[in-house]
């Protein structure tokens, strides 16, 4: 007889353990680091060209290519887009933020 699986999915125990959004935002930093690190290569763009196209230091250029450091922000992030001439990131509204948006509803006018 074949055992079915049981149990919850991964992404359900990250839920439980109360990481899921820290697992998220970890996964779209690597990803933003991978797609950053290929256009530079690609486009022969180094980290010290980067930074004086972006006027910042090449500290905060690693910090962008370190897919473990979730501390950059969204200016920096837009600042190195607009450098490569790619975009790096969508931005897409979130599953709760939609089922959160107010919704308007219109009222009859009388004659």
């Amino acid at each position: 007889m074949k055992e079915r699986h049981i149990g919850s999915t991964l992404e359900s125990l990250f839920e439980e353990l109360g990481e899921k959004e820290d697992f998220d935002l970890l996964f779209q930093k690597k990803l933003l680091a991978a797609r950053l690190a290929d256009v530079m290569t690609r486009r022969g763009i180094s980290q010290a060209a980067l930074a004086k196209k972006m006027d910042t230091s090449r500290t905060l250029v690693r910090r962008l290519l370190n897919p473990s450091d979730t501390g950059v922000t969204f200016a920096t992030i837009i600042r190195a887009q607009q450098a490569v001439g790619v975009p790096l990131i969508k931005i897409a509204p979130s599953r709760t933020a939609s089922a959160a948006a107010p919704t308007k509803t219109r009222t009859a006018h009388a004659p």
